[in-house]
């Protein structure tokens, strides 16, 4: 049973603090998996990866609206689900350690996933989670019985009879309808009909004026609190389309570089989108990047102004998340160096954005920094794929305890990981 603690975390319209977080907020990690995720996929599954041998990090993690569950994808692409301890804000008993309730393998790559919108722990009928895994039909699973699978949705290329394996997903309506990303198409499925999608735009016909015209891969969606439905490619396009994407697309545009533009906004693939909490301002950001673009939805051909410092240089997919405050809001994501920047009120500065606070949260890229519904409490997740030796931030502490003078004969250079899930409340001062 989750307790009153935990269901109290009721949902504000905002967080109630005020301004800067960074010198003002002191963060405490009050659970997190410890070094359960260290060892390499093969430990963890029994089948050795191509390859070399991959560490199990953390790709992403999600809150279930309700604030109880966490679910993450991992590099063995499980999808896991952590249910939050119920006395994780009891000082106590902290730090906590997680471990994970279920576990849902996947026989191929999973390219997206989606936590229904009317997640209630205490309802085991809708802890659900919506999955693409490659070659196979989109599942809807419940996230504490994996081997319940009460719906799956066939996703058919018509022209090669071959499974599509959507690069995003996003529920609409309340969970009735799910939008879904792929190569030059986004559908809308019935989330009650076990059948392909009602309708979809087919991105690679011919366009009009303001219709998107995009090959590339949708790997990212959002919808605005107005219903817009925001959509992100490879080809480093947005398209804006009306009623949750069922309606029209109003406009597209391009985060390319334009002429005068600093070479630092330089991106390679739109992977993460958000909105302000009033749907005034649209987030977008990329592989290879090291900010987000800020642009105004009532004029999208002109970015407001660009998120700076990230650190972001990767090609691995790091999540963003967006924080309604008394003040406003504030962006929050990570970087490759394990820090977790923060921008306050995203549009208020025209230009360049520099971080309002950083924190370092972890040793390794930060994959997601998504906050709980309520805003009582931060989860991070961790981990990148290694291209050389890899050893434990436990491992590289007690390296250095025990070396002693350096000699002339050089050791190969060791990648530090840290491949963990954390849960981090944030002190306020005097506390």
């Amino acid at each position: 049973m989750v307790c009153s603690i935990i269901i109290g975390m009721q949902s504000p319209d905002v967080v109630d603090r005020d301004g800067p977080t960074g010198s003002a907020l002191r963060p405490r990690c009050i659970a997190d998996t410890g070094t359960s995720f260290c060892p390499a996929v093969k430990q963890h599954t029994g089948v050795k990866p191509s390859g070399n041998i991959q560490p199990n990090f953390f790709k992403q993690a999600q809150f279930s609206p309700d604030g109880t569950t966490i679910v993450t994808h991992n590099a063995d692409e499980s999808l896991r689900t952590f249910v939050l301890p119920p006395d994780l804000l009891d000082s106590a008993s902290q730090p906590h350690e997680l471990g994970p309730h279920a576990t849902l393998p996947s026989a191929t790559n999973v390219q997206s996933y989606a936590i229904y919108p009317g997640f209630n722990l205490a309802d085991p009928s809708t802890t659900l989670i919506l999955s693409a895994p490659s070659n196979l039909p989109l599942r809807l699973t419940n996230a504490l019985d994996p081997s319940y699978v009460p719906a799956t949705y066939p996703y058919i290329n018509s022209a090669n009879e071959a499974s599509i394996a959507p690069n995003s997903l996003a529920f609409i309506d309340g969970g009735t309808h799910f939008v879904a990303g792929s190569a030059g198409r986004i559908a809308v499925f019935d989330v009650t009909r076990q059948a392909g999608p009602e309708m979809y735009h087919n991105l690679k016909a011919k366009a009009g004026a303001t219709d998107m015209r995009d090959t590339g891969r949708i790997m990212a969606l959002s919808v605005s609190s107005d219903g817009l439905l925001a959509a992100g490619s490879t080809n480093r396009n947005v398209g804006i389309f009306g009623n949750s994407g069922r309606g029209a697309c109003e406009t597209t545009f391009s985060v390319a570089r334009r002429a005068g533009e600093e070479a630092a906004t330089r991106g390679s693939a739109i992977t993460s989108l958000g909105w302000a909490p009033d749907g005034k301002y649209l987030l977008v950001a990329e592989r290879q990047s090291d900010g987000l673009h800020v642009y105004d939805v009532r004029n999208l051909l002109r970015r407001v102004s660009f998120l700076a410092g990230r650190n972001a240089k990767t090609t691995q997919r790091l999540g963003i998340d967006v924080l309604a405050t008394r003040e406003g809001c504030e962006v929050w994501a990570g970087g490759v160096d394990g820090v977790v920047r923060t921008w306050n009120n995203p549009g208020s500065i025209e230009g360049e954005h520099r971080p309002d606070a950083k924190i370092k949260m972890h040793d390794d890229a930060v994959s997601s920094a998504v906050w709980h519904p309520s805003g009582a409490v931060l989860a991070t997740c961790s981990g990148q794929r290694s291209f050389g030796q890899v050893i434990t931030a436990d491992e590289a502490r007690s390296s250095k305890s025990d070396s002693g003078p350096s000699s002339g004969d050089e050791q190969p250079a060791s990648r530090q990981s840290d491949n963990t899930l954390k849960i981090w409340d944030f002190m306020q001062p005097g506390s």
